[in-house]
């Protein structure tokens, strides 16, 4: 999202997590940080990676997947999943993020080889594929992901935003309405299940939505231009919008005020 004007073809970008566009200067993912921690945990050092990783997470709270590193790591801690298969994992995050899909999905069919009961391998591939426009192959992916944990909240996530990016509405907003009852602190789930009820006329409940995540995302500036938006053109409470417009310009995210102010929304 490069702009507010894009919260209308949201649902339709929301797998695109690795390479989406971000909406100001204050939700841009540090590359030092997330760059950092995947190219260490390739690398077999996971103590340092989950400190940047915890880093990212903190600074970027939409930012879905340091939260997903962030239970790799968990899980090798506790011994759920081996050293192996957790270097696997983020060495095809790190090709991933670099747009060498193949290479990235050698090293996660590397990770479900060495862990074949490991639900999160699956999800982490299954979003790898829907880069390569895989969709049917992340679709099987998830649906094992979630036949294998079905309390992964994580998975329900993605398969969420794979089915509103393949314009399947009402099993995306069920599979986000399961991933924030198991997860209700994810942020990056009410958000993206705003842009749902934004896209079926819902402005209220999107709202709603966008105010949970505010709670838990604070300075996030792009939260508060899209609830001025909805405020200000969809509900017409210019006080609110304004308002909120404000918030996200002192936060960094200045372009939906200038709009509004051209538009004589705003003062």
């Amino acid at each position: 999202m490069k702009t507010i004007r894009s919260c209308a073809v949201l649902v339709a970008l929301l797998i695109f997590i690795f390479t989406a566009a971000p909406a100001n200067a204050q939700d841009q993912i540090e590359p030092n940080d997330f760059a950092k921690a995947v190219e260490l945990g390739s690398k077999g050092n996971f103590k340092k990676a989950n400190k940047f990783l915890n880093k990212s997470r903190k600074g970027h709270p939409l930012f879905a997947p340091a939260a997903h590193l962030l239970q790799i790591t968990s899980d090798l801690s506790s011994k759920k999943i081996s050293q192996e298969t957790a270097k696997h994992i983020f060495k095809g995050v790190m090709f991933g993020t670099n747009n060498s899909l193949e290479k990235s999905i050698k090293e996660l069919d590397l990770a479900v080889k060495s862990s074949p009961e490991y639900s999160d391998a699956y999800a982490l591939r299954a979003m790898i594929r829907s880069l390569q426009n895989d969709l049917d192959g992340a679709t099987s992916d998830l649906y094992k992901a979630v036949k294998l944990e079905p309390d992964n909240f994580m998975a329900y996530y993605l398969r969420g935003s794979l089915y509103a990016s393949k314009n399947i509405f009402t099993h995306a907003l069920s599979d986000l309405d399961k991933a924030i009852e198991l997860n209700p602190e994810m942020a990056a789930a009410y958000n993206n299940r705003a842009g749902l009820h934004y896209g079926k006329g819902e402005f209220d409940l999107a709202i709603v939505d966008l105010t949970h995540a505010l709670e838990l995302a604070p300075k996030t500036a792009s939260l508060y231009e899209m609830r001025g938006f909805l405020y200000a053109v969809r509900l017409n409470d210019n006080e609110r919008g304004c308002q909120d417009l404000k918030k996200a310009c002192d936060l960094g995210g200045c372009n939906s005020l200038e709009m509004a102010k051209k538009r004589k929304i705003c003062k």
